[in-house]
């Protein structure tokens, strides 16, 4: 039974990524994840402005990361294209469908390798990078929907 979604998001589960022609790779142990737009901001000011009086987004340059508690899932992995997808769940409903989260597909998603943290008495965690492109310049290769 679904409540009413609370609009708030809490734990992201669900992840995978697929390298293209290969087999889907499921993220065990996500502790976070981010999906990131990095908009590229063009601004100025002149005629001694003390702010800037102009501002433009100039385009986009995005990425995503992970971190995961279980730090050898993509070990052997080889960095290279394929489609990420993470789900972003509602605090109330988690991943219930019709439950208020999100689901982000990150198609042409570069795997860029892993990062390993450890420390003495602490669990190791690693941390994966993707950079994505558009091929054609203007299609945004993340995108959102409803669970």
């Amino acid at each position: 039974m679904a409540l009413t979604p609370s609009k708030r998001g809490m734990n992201v589960t669900g992840g995978s990524w697929t390298p293209t022609g290969g087999s889907a790779i499921l993220m065990k142990g996500m502790k976070s994840a981010k999906v990131d737009q990095n908009t590229i901001m063009v601004s100025e000011g002149g005629d001694g402005d003390y702010y800037d009086s102009f501002a433009v987004a100039a385009g986009a340059s995005p990425d995503c990361s992970i971190e995961v508690n279980q730090p050898f899932i993509m070990i052997g992995a080889v960095p290279g294209p394929g489609v990420l997808l993470l789900n972003f769940n509602d605090a109330t409903n988690a991943a219930l469908v019709g439950g208020g989260g999100y689901s982000a597909t990150v198609t042409n998603a570069i795997y860029q390798g892993t990062n390993l943290s450890g420390a003495h008495r602490t669990l190791t965690t690693a941390s994966y990078q993707f950079k994505t492109f558009s091929p054609d310049g203007q299609t945004n290769p993340i995108t959102f929907a409803a669970l």
